[in-house]
């Protein structure tokens, strides 16, 4: 991806809701290496559980319309998350044959992260990705995501809740242009590894 529709991506998330979810807050997240079609997204996440040092569970969420008190993310060390998002195809979708048809996806997958700060995470986790579009059947591929980097870079201010994300995650299975409704292209891929970016927006560290 160009260095310009990286910069304009992150321009859009910070002057637009990327949300999904009314009680976290949402990213928008592009993958910059599957040899396929690129894909971008948005999404957000559902907080399970959080535990302390000690392993007790301590708030985590917080919901609007609801008195709670505030998530003290000096507090969480442990957390649970559900994730979802959303992603669509940009460009063509192979770089030997012109086909701009539609590549749509899902992303569904439990992560784990460990708060080593207030502002920084370590995560991993798992789950599935199905994939459809306009002309092909859609199909489902496993994905795991061994690791997980997230910041919240700002300190105070409206700012405050932005945050920034790298992934590096596997996925699994083959994938030819015929999946894809395509057979002139020479595009085949085994299960592959992937790296993502995403800007977001946690309404929790308002």
């Amino acid at each position: 991806m160009s260095r310009f529709r990286q910069v304009l991506l992150v321009l859009v998330c910070l002057s637009a809701p990327a949300t999904a979810s009314a009680n976290d807050g949402g990213w928008i997240e592009w993958l910059e290496k599957w040899s396929g079609p690129k894909l971008m997204g948005i999404g957000s996440q559902i907080h399970l559980l959080c535990l302390d040092a000690e392993g007790h569970p301590v708030n985590c969420e917080r919901w609007w319309g609801l008195v709670r008190e505030k998530v003290d993310f000096e507090k969480i060390k442990h957390e649970i998350d559900f994730r979802f998002g959303f992603y669509w195809m940009y460009g063509s979708r192979f770089s030997d044959v012109d086909d701009e048809r539609s590549v749509k996806a899902w992303r569904l997958m439990g992560m784990y992260h460990y708060h080593a700060l207030p502002w920084l995470e370590l995560g991993l986790g798992a789950g599935l990705m199905p994939i459809f579009g306009e002309g092909f059947d859609g199909f489902t591929r496993g994905v795991i995501t061994p690791m997980s980097l997230k910041i919240a870079p700002f300190g105070g201010g409206i700012q405050k809740g932005v945050t920034l994300q790298t992934e590096t995650s596997y996925i699994f299975g083959d994938v030819t242009g015929a999946d894809l409704g395509n057979t002139a292209t020479k595009y085949g891929t085994g299960g592959e590894w992937n790296v993502s970016f995403a800007v977001g927006y946690d309404l929790r560290r308002k």
